[in-house]
């Protein structure tokens, strides 16, 4: 059950910890005052051809243009 005070943070690509750590309300705020998006780096764990490797990646976090 959800309390009232419980905000769900949703970005699309983005790993959780990224959205729990990084993004806060004042940058979804400055985001679409100001039409910038925002990019974050994360490093994740990868499989290709059977082998695990580990990569950072650069997404896009927040953008003024997202519909959701």
């Amino acid at each position: 059950m959800l309390t009232p005070d419980y905000k769900k943070k949703i970005a699309k690509e983005v790993s959780k910890v990224v959205i729990q750590q990084k993004l806060r309300h004042n940058d979804c705020i400055q985001c679409l005052k100001e039409n910038k998006s925002i990019k974050e780096s994360m490093i994740i764990i990868k499989s290709e051809n059977h082998e695990i490797d580990t990569v950072k990646q650069n997404k896009t976090a927040l953008s003024s243009f997202d519909n959701k």
